[in-house]
């Protein structure tokens, strides 16, 4: 796990490019990172996505709707 976070730390554009190819755009970004603001960095400033649809919509179109998107086990309550 350390080398994974190194990378994103040592080639940022790279890394974070590489990520965002398992996300679904709606319109692609043509460039990861734009630093020409010294004080505002946008990531991929020209992308538009839907986090709703990267989140729910694209698992029910790839045939998991039926699957269990989140299970959670209480210690506390006991409750499932």
């Amino acid at each position: 796990m350390d080398d994974i976070y190194q990378r994103s730390i040592t080639d940022r554009e790279g890394f974070f490019g590489e990520m965002a190819q398992d996300i679904i755009w709606h319109k692609p970004y043509s460039k990861v990172l734009d630093e020409s603001d010294k004080y505002h960095k946008k990531w991929f400033p020209d992308g538009e996505l839907s986090i709703t649809y990267n989140a729910i919509d694209r698992h029910v179109d790839e045939g998991r709707g039926d699957d269990i998107a989140f299970y959670e086990y209480s210690a506390y309550t006991g409750c499932e």
